[in-house]
């Protein structure tokens, strides 16, 4: 979003630009909520990461996603999205302009130090995302940055590693990763794709989530931001993203034997804590 937003001069425009992405997100918010899966997570203690998940989707937020796993990055840096499908690039992809020749990743080593820094002395807080539904951002061990217009990755302490693409190269990584499955495994999530790709093309949106994004930026009054929806040729209403009973119930079939610890591997337990705080509140 930072980087989209960057490209702006104008300020009311940045703030609609904004605006409208917000708006996408709570149609995707809207849509998955309706799904019994989201509500497994919750019930186990997981906080489900809203916008982390819409990012994964095409949903664009402030976040900046990363990951741990060097493979992964390589698959991002050497292949393409076309139609629906990811390729590997091919020569022509890599001749066809001098930047297209390097590829370009961002690394930073772990550095544990950070934890116990207060947040005004961090530049770049990370902040583990872990398990969530529809595996996407677990399978792609993902981690995320929140970017503000001021921060800049090239500008950062972050180290770059520049190399030289090849067609060669780009067919091992693709072949790696299963051709983009074990980046992108079958999930729920995939049945509904189309309605994904609707709220992020889409320019109607409807009444309930326009009233959360106006709830959420405070910038303009409700009559402005619809005037300003209005006068960029946008509509607010009855939503074209909708999803059918029918999808409602396949995919909570597919997740209905789900197990969160079995799936993950993982021993899901919470435990009591207590903050002095709180009783100070009571007491008063």
């Amino acid at each position: 979003m930072s980087r989209h937003l960057n490209k702006i001069k104008n300020r009311e425009e940045r703030l609609f630009e904004e605006f409208v992405s917000s708006l996408k997100y709570f149609e995707f918010t809207r849509i998955i909520n309706s799904f019994d899966h989201i509500n497994s997570f919750a019930e186990a203690g997981i906080t489900v990461l809203y916008e982390n998940i819409a990012q994964h989707y095409g949903i664009r937020t402030r976040w900046l996603d990363i990951t741990n796993d060097f493979d992964i990055a390589l698959f991002f840096a050497c292949c393409k999205y076309v139609d629906n499908k990811w390729m590997p690039l091919t020569n022509l992809d890599i001749d066809s302009k001098e930047e297209s020749k390097y590829g370009i990743i961002f690394r930073k080593p772990t550095d544990h130090f950070s934890n116990i820094l207060s947040s005004e002395l961090i530049e770049y807080e990370v902040l583990p995302v872990g398990y969530q539904p529809f595996m996407r951002c677990s399978m792609q061990t993902a981690y995320s940055i929140f970017m503000t217009n001021d921060k800049d990755l090239q500008k950062s302490d972050f180290e770059i590693l520049r190399f030289n693409q090849s067609e060669y190269l780009s067919n091992f990584i693709f072949e790696r990763m299963e051709k983009g499955k074990k980046v992108y495994p079958h999930e729920g999530l995939t049945s509904i794709l189309k309605q994904v790709d609707l709220i992020n093309n889409s320019k109607i949106f409807s009444t309930e989530v326009f009233d959360v994004a106006c709830d959420n930026f405070k910038d303009l009054t409700r009559k402005s931001w619809k005037q300003t929806i209005i006068d960029h040729n946008y509509k607010i209403g009855s939503s074209p993203i909708t999803l059918t009973d029918n999808d409602i119930r396949l995919l909570n079939k597919d997740y209905e034997s789900f197990s969160i610890e079995e799936f993950y591997n993982i021993d899901l337990k919470t435990r009591l804590t207590f903050r002095p705080d709180d009783r100070e509140m009571k007491d008063d």
